[in-house]
């Protein structure tokens, strides 16, 4: 657990159950309702890429460089497996704040901690990786989510009520994740958010990316329909 945030402590139960499900479901109902506001930002987030004439720095500030500098070209296998990887990050980092900014201007979306606060969290590798494992489960229309018990050994927090209150709700009022609040517990999936920018931004851009060259042509990305 950070050591600069206190830990959460559960009064009751299950008063914090009906908090937790009260506050998932409007995030998700707020999310649904503006989805053509949340499609639309994920296009417009495709187009800022694919300028790639800034990037977001870690404190959140727009930074007049390009989002990815080009590279040499290289054959070696380990150089360009480490360029996918890190091509990926960044597109996921810029593009996911780039899209968040968005959908915050118009008032889509409302975090009780502050934005600027847990998107920090939201772009971590561990939480990309996450991303892709629920964007797997919807590609392969398997539709499977996982447990709150599984979040607590991926991110190693012992403490259930920090993870449900700083990352559970923030995660799902951001539109990362989806929850559903259970009478068998906490069921999290994919969020309407990181499915929109998945497929309208984040994958034509990443099928356009050469690692071998180090370059991405913007000309051959293929816009969604």
């Amino acid at each position: 657990m950070p050591p600069d945030e206190p830990p959460v402590e559960l009064d009751d139960e299950n008063e914090q159950f009906e908090k937790i499900k009260e506050k998932t479901s409007e995030a998700a109902r707020r999310l649904a309702d503006r989805r053509k506001d949340v499609q639309s930002a994920s296009r417009t987030t495709l187009t800022w890429l694919k300028t790639n004439k800034e990037f977001y720095q870690a404190d959140g500030s727009l930074s007049t460089e390009p989002w990815w500098e080009k590279v040499s070209d290289t054959e070696d296998p380990i150089l360009t497996d480490l360029r996918d990887f890190f091509f990926r990050c960044h597109l996921f980092d810029n593009g996911i704040r780039h899209m968040v900014n968005l959908l915050k201007s118009k008032d889509v979306l409302r975090v009780d901690g502050g934005i600027k606060r847990e998107i920090k969290f939201a772009v971590d590798y561990r939480t990309m990786g996450l991303h892709h494992e629920l964007m797997g489960y919807v590609a392969s229309n398997k539709g499977t989510s996982i447990k709150l018990t599984d979040l607590v050994k991926r991110y190693d927090v012992s403490n259930k009520a920090y993870l449900r209150d700083r990352r559970v709700i923030p995660m799902s009022q951001l539109g990362m994740w989806k929850c559903r609040a259970t009478e068998a517990g906490y069921q999290i999936s994919i969020g309407i958010l990181a499915e929109e920018f998945h497929r309208n931004a984040f994958h034509p851009i990443k099928a356009a990316f050469d690692p071998s060259s180090g370059t991405f042509d913007p000309d051959s990305v293929v816009s969604p329909k």
